[in-house]
């Protein structure tokens, strides 16, 4: 059995960054015996003096009568975080229900509830539980594809939305590799199940979504894989060249300077427009775009056609310096979309020949905070040579960009490039 034992006055703050693949933080596991816990005054991750919860818009756990904190060693025995005992339930639930991924079960007799999603080989399980003014809040992930760090991060901040809460916790974290086992116990205002319930099913079925969204990225890139292009990769920069960026032309030209030199990285004549914001009214004006009982439906192609009449709704800023329909009668146009999978990344579409378009996506260099979100960016091209038809394919390859990186110990690259928005040629 899995015991931590610690004395009331006894606090722990996680701190999720230093998460190896095989570690304990906080208040750890110990998976043979007892552990002995020492008090911790840790910074909450993101905060400061000035906004010390780190997340101004989310209200505090207790209600308007306050927080209710853990009672000292002298009114209460010691405070167990009991794995085991926290996973069992001794009655049958009262209410079952499956939100997306996720099955909810509610415990009413035993002023509990618990969650569950399984993905693939993925598994995360949640319980919450209320009683003598306490609520212990446990989750465990098995198999994960997302990063555990991450997910451990966003479902420790369901113990305590501020320092003052964090400080009257005690939690205990176990990580083995793609797994992990976590427990908080912390005081609170609630007395019922119900008040609980609508946080406890927020985190489940969001952690539940980034589960399944990563199970989903995952066999694409899976696919890409069996058949993907050799990455391209960058020379070294020279650490004495200062580089200096001018953005505010918004060229290609510039675009593609803030990830590699010019003779490595530059985007094909025939790119007119990059545009990461493709909006309802291009694809309206592309006659791609319906509606019909609340369900959107955007007809999207790797290599869609494009009326030069429709290039102003798709590329307002290019628009606004170049009249295409006045361009040579014989050029055709078309948009070819590159996916974006995780942000900040740079696209550039670097080739187009007679069977090929082919397309680089950069990724900053070093260790750096990625996104979630998933789109799609797209290239304005001019084909006036008759280069493109319907056997044409694009080829996505990628590449790590030497100059536009993260340094050690900070998570955001030092050269702030802009990855998105319009760009549009020199040559208009």
């Amino acid at each position: 059995m899995k015991k931590i034992i610690l004395a009331a006055g006894t606090l722990s703050l996680l701190m999720f960054a230093a998460c190896s693949d095989d570690n304990t933080a906080g208040n750890a596991v110990e998976p043979n015996g007892i552990a002995d816990l020492s008090s911790s005054s840790e910074e909450i991750p993101g905060t400061s003096e000035e906004n010390p919860t780190g997340n101004d818009d989310v209200p505090s756990e207790s209600s308007s009568s306050g927080n209710q904190p853990i009672d000292p060693p002298s009114v209460r025995p010691p405070i167990t975080i009991d794995f085991e005992s926290i996973n069992t339930f001794t009655t049958v639930p009262t209410d079952k229900r499956k939100l997306g991924k996720t099955i909810i079960s509610v415990y009413k007799e035993e002023n509990a509830a618990s969650g569950n999603c399984t993905v693939g080989e993925q598994e995360l399980t949640g319980i919450v539980k209320i009683n003598d003014g306490l609520i212990t809040r446990a989750y465990s992930g098995r198999n994960l594809k997302v990063k555990v760090p991450d997910i451990v991060y966003m479902l420790k901040k369901t113990c305590a939305y501020t320092l003052d809460a964090a400080n009257q916790t005690i939690d205990s974290l176990n990580v083995q590799g793609d797994s992990f086992d976590f427990a908080c116990i912390s005081g609170s205002d609630y007395m019922s199940i119900d008040d609980a319930l609508g946080r406890f099913k927020n985190i489940m079925t969001s952690s539940c979504t980034q589960l399944d969204m990563q199970a989903s990225l995952d066999s694409l890139d899976s696919a890409r894989t069996a058949n993907a292009p050799v990455p391209i990769i960058f020379s070294d920069e020279d650490p004495n060249e200062k580089i200096i960026l001018d953005t505010t032309s918004r060229t290609l030209a510039s675009y593609a300077l803030q990830y590699a030199k010019p003779e490595e990285l530059s985007f094909d004549p025939h790119v007119m427009a990059y545009n990461s914001n493709l909006r309802k009214d291009c694809f309206t004006a592309m006659d791609r775009y319906k509606e019909s009982n609340g369900i959107i439906t955007i007809n999207s192609e790797p290599i869609m056609p494009i009326e030069r009449e429709a290039i102003p709704a798709c590329y307002p800023a290019t628009s606004s310096i170049v009249d295409f329909t006045s361009r040579d009668e014989s050029c055709k146009y078309y948009l070819v979309g590159s996916d974006d999978g995780a942000q900040p990344t740079g696209h550039v579409l670097s080739k187009i020949t007679k069977d090929t378009i082919e397309t680089i996506s950069i990724s900053p260099g070093g260790a750096c905070m990625r996104t979630e979100a998933y789109f799609t960016v797209y290239f304005l091209i001019e084909d006036c040579e008759g280069l493109i038809d319907e056997n044409t394919t694009v080829v996505h390859r990628g590449a790590r960009s030497k100059r536009w990186k993260c340094e050690e110990g900070n998570y955001s690259p030092t050269l702030k490039a802009q990855s998105y928005g319009e760009w549009y040629s020199e040559s208009l």
